[in-house]
């Protein structure tokens, strides 16, 4: 709950490794050979086939962490413990900043929210952490709070196609909200602008400059460059 609060998304990857410490005896494929040691290769593996949404998502960095079991090697026995790990990328030419400030301060936001000690390593916007140390630092709970009904979703299919990126920047008088200029961009967008986010605001001389960033896609192809260029020059004129 504490990392779903700063925006992380929880990841389940695979238990298995092409080579690593613990072989199997029947394995599931060439490519799963092995038993995990670690979720760090797995957790910056999303980190980098999921950097390039963040516009889409309209994030300025993707996060993600997932809790699992690991397997070592100790003197001939197999070890298994649970393991946290929580990853962080952030924008830099594409989303690139493997990022452990950020990383640095969640894990002092999660250590103050448990009341635990946690003992992470951390390594290029990735760390990890032996999670079963901190189960037994955890109050054993008693009884647990009823759980509240959610809203029903209904699932509706993404494109499979690329989304592009445009950026508008544009003075109003001050006092105009942002809420009333989206507006106006998005109608005049069209159906293929799935996402407007306001990225910048700066005010000055009575007057205040708003900064957007448009996401299209398609559902039916890959949008070209002259394509997104025609609806936005409707935005521009609008």
């Amino acid at each position: 709950e504490v990392l779903t609060g700063l925006g992380f998304s929880e990841v389940i990857t695979s238990s298995f490794n092409k080579k690593d410490q613990v072989e199997l005896r029947n394995a599931l494929a060439s490519d799963k050979s092995f038993m995990r040691s670690t979720l760090r290769e797995n957790i910056a593996g999303v980190l980098n086939k999921n950097a390039h949404l963040a516009d889409f998502l309209g994030v300025t960095d993707i996060r993600v962490f997932e809790i699992g079991t690991v397997f070592t090697l100790s003197e001939g026995t197999v070890v298994e413990h649970i393991s946290l790990c929580v990853g962080v990328r952030s924008k830099a030419q594409g989303y690139t900043l493997k990022d452990d400030t950020t990383v640095t301060e969640v894990i002092e936001v999660l250590t103050n929210e448990l009341g635990v000690k946690m003992n992470f390593t951390l390594e290029k916007g990735v760390a990890e952490c032996n999670f079963n140390e901190v189960f037994t630092q955890l109050p054993v709970p008693h009884e647990y709070e009823e759980i509240a009904v959610a809203e029903e979703i209904i699932y509706r299919p993404f494109s499979a196609y690329p989304a592009m990126v445009r950026d508008i920047a544009l003075w109003v008088t001050e006092g105009v909200a942002p809420e009333a200029v989206e507006e106006i961009l998005n109608e005049t967008a069209g159906a293929l602008r799935m996402r407007t986010t306001l990225v910048d605001v700066f005010t000055k001389e009575g007057r205040t400059s708003y900064a957007f960033r448009l996401v299209f896609q398609s559902f039916e192809k890959t949008l070209t460059d002259e394509e997104v260029d025609v609806l936005m020059d409707s935005v521009y004129t609008a």
